[in-house]
């Protein structure tokens, strides 16, 4: 269950209709960081994206770098600042997926792998 999808756009979900899970050991390591407020930026291009969660005070930021393993479906690089939506439950945390990505982890048949790095930087 890494893909929380929604099926109508909600105001309270700032219009994003599908999260993506965080890792297990990200959740792990970061949960304090993620629970606390921070802003959202996002690039991409090629086969990677790449999240940039911000703290309040601007100090500390957790970049969530994901390789995908087959080229995005948009040919165009991109990046912006997105209202931050993380969703914290009891065993996961979901980061929101603009809908010019949804299709990196929209799932048809079988499974969708890609490679996670993650890491803190003051």
């Amino acid at each position: 269950m890494k893909v929380l999808t929604v099926a109508t756009e909600q105001d309270k979900l700032n219009k994003f209709q599908m999260f993506l899970a965080l890792s297990d050991r990200a959740v792990h390591l970061e949960r304090e960081f993620l629970r606390s407020p921070h802003t959202t930026k996002l690039i991409w291009g090629s086969h990677r994206i790449v999240y940039i969660l911000t703290d309040a005070t601007g100090e500390l930021s957790l970049y969530y770098d994901i390789e995908l393993k087959e080229p995005l479906e948009t040919q165009t690089t991109g990046g912006a600042m997105f209202p931050t939506t993380t969703i914290v439950t009891k065993d996961r945390i979901y980061l929101p997926v603009p809908k010019d990505l949804e299709p990196a982890f929209r799932i048809a048949s079988g499974t969708k792998e890609f490679y996670v790095r993650f890491d803190t930087i003051p």
